[in-house]
């Protein structure tokens, strides 16, 4: 293969000389980005496997991986974002652990991987807008609350089923109480039941954590839910509100007594619950190959759930 002479450059080559070695040395690139492009597709294969990841770091230094890794996010096909998202992931909380990648994870909060995986929360697929939301909380992009929040405004109202998860993860990225908060509460105020209803799934699991130090707010949250306009998040507001209020009563019962409270009270969970639709319609989109859905979709499926479900309390 016709390749430049170090010490002398194209010097002396003839015009069919000059070429053939732009060409060999573009057929090189093409092959090193196909060879580095093959290696985070196949880490599927190898996940965790410290060998292959230090195979990754041998053969590649950083800015090839960050070329790499944003080339593939920049095709936002699906399965190649959650492959790559997996990858990202690993290379930035598991190999360090065992002293792989180091400059790699140095590097990684000002390289353009973060920026391309902001780009991807607001995607016009519902899986990939998960993928990048989770990898840049799991990855500590602290820099990445403010392309969080907005997507936050942009998904609303739009696509219910998310928030929770990306609620999660600007607290988990250092969002304040406070702030958190304001956001439950504008779900709140949403013309859209789905939203309202994911927000008291937010509510429900912040009350049983104890996270935010909002006691009175939980209160206030599932009082106001507890007499919306829509007949399945009334019923579960209620029940939450329940489940609240049995946790609020001091602690003057027996250990048996209070296993015997929650054990009555579980009789009377609805029979949809948030998180039931949340899972069955991700799992309905991803059997059926649907990369988005319209609220209208949402609405159908929730009906449709409903109609296929007993009007009462599951025993």
């Amino acid at each position: 293969m016709l390749l430049p002479d170090p010490r002398r450059g194209y010097a002396g080559l003839q015009d069919n000389q000059q070429s053939e070695i732009v060409n060999n040395l573009l057929a090189m690139l093409c092959y090193n980005a196909s060879m580095i492009r093959d290696a985070i597709l196949d880490y599927i294969n190898h996940t965790e496997d410290l060998t292959y990841l230090a195979d990754v770091f041998a053969h590649n230094d950083t800015t090839q991986l960050v070329d790499g890794i944003v080339d593939l996010l920049d095709n936002r096909d699906n399965d190649m974002v959650g492959q790559v998202c997996l990858f990202i992931r690993d290379l930035i909380l598991v190999a360090p652990q065992h002293g792989l990648g180091l400059d790699f994870c140095d590097a990684f909060s000002t390289s353009a991987i973060v920026p391309a995986l902001e780009k991807l929360v607001l995607a016009d697929n519902h899986f990939t807008r998960k993928h990048a939301i989770y990898t840049l909380g799991k990855t500590c992009s602290i820099g990445s609350v403010p392309a969080l929040q907005h997507a936050f405004e942009e998904l609303r109202d739009r696509d219910p089923i998310i928030l929770p998860g990306l609620v999660f993860e600007l607290r988990w990225l250092g969002l304040d109480a406070q702030e958190t908060l304001l956001l439950i509460e504008d779900m709140i105020t949403s013309p859209q039941f789905a939203t309202r209803w994911a927000a008291l799934a937010i509510v429900e699991s912040y009350s049983e954590a104890g996270d935010l130090d909002g006691g009175e707010f939980y209160g206030r949250c599932f009082e106001r839910l507890r007499y919306d306009d829509h007949p399945l998040v009334q019923a579960e507001a209620e029940y939450r509100y329940q489940q609240w209020q049995l946790a609020q009563r001091p602690s003057s019962l027996t250990e048996i007594e209070h296993q015997q409270q929650k054990t009555d009270l579980k009789s009377h969970q609805p029979a949809i619950l948030f998180w039931d639709v949340s899972i069955r319609h991700s799992n309905h989109l991803y059997a059926h190959h649907i990369a988005d859905y319209s609220i209208a979709d949402l609405e159908q499926f929730i009906a449709d759930m409903t109609r296929a479900k007993p009007d009462r309390p599951a025993g």
